[in-house]
């Protein structure tokens, strides 16, 4: 899932870059460790400044930002206690138990 810069109305030409991405947010059924090898590394290169791993099976949230080459410089996890705001929203404060299953 990923939230877009607005208007909206810009990607239907277009598909969005990596700028135009606020907050990326993988859900992987069984493959966590290939998205955290292989799909971060590959977002952080493309310059997605913020993406959110679930780690369903561990039951916590793995929040990368600040990309630089292959990889993020800041990696937080946050489990069921913890709570969470994105950078493109940071008066938004969501608790980690209301996104975990």
């Amino acid at each position: 899932m990923t939230v877009l810069r607005p208007p909206l109305t810009r990607y239907r030409d277009a598909h969005p870059v990596p700028t135009d991405v606020l907050l990326l947010v993988e859900v992987p059924d069984a493959t966590v460790s290939f998205d955290r090898r292989h799909k971060m590394p590959l977002y952080a290169a493309a310059g997605v400044t913020e993406c959110w791993l679930f780690d369903l099976p561990s039951q916590r949230i793995e929040v990368y930002r600040s990309p630089r080459d292959r990889s993020y410089l800041e990696v937080e996890r946050y489990g069921r206690e913890g709570r969470l705001s994105p950078l493109a929203f940071p008066d938004v404060e969501l608790a980690a138990a209301d996104l975990l299953p």
